[in-house]
């Protein structure tokens, strides 16, 4: 991964809202979270609310990397 504490990062957003990890898989270019059922829901919108927040941070940078 080029880019590191992803993994931290998700894990640490998901038990703050009281979403429990079962297993985390790793390799370079993929990752594997397994939760209950009960916590699937959950972990998927709080993933993907984190993912557009994150894409909506990178849309308002200029190339250089510094916010526009």
């Amino acid at each position: 991964m080029r880019v590191p504490g992803v993994i931290a990062y998700v894990a640490s957003a998901l038990s703050q809202h009281g979403v429990n990890i079962v297993h985390i898989g790793s390799c370079y270019t993929d990752t594997v979270i397994v939760v209950s059922k009960e916590d699937l829901e959950r972990a998927f919108t709080l993933i993907v609310r984190h993912i557009e927040r994150a894409r909506e941070m990178l849309s308002t940078q200029d190339p250089r990397g510094s916010p526009s």
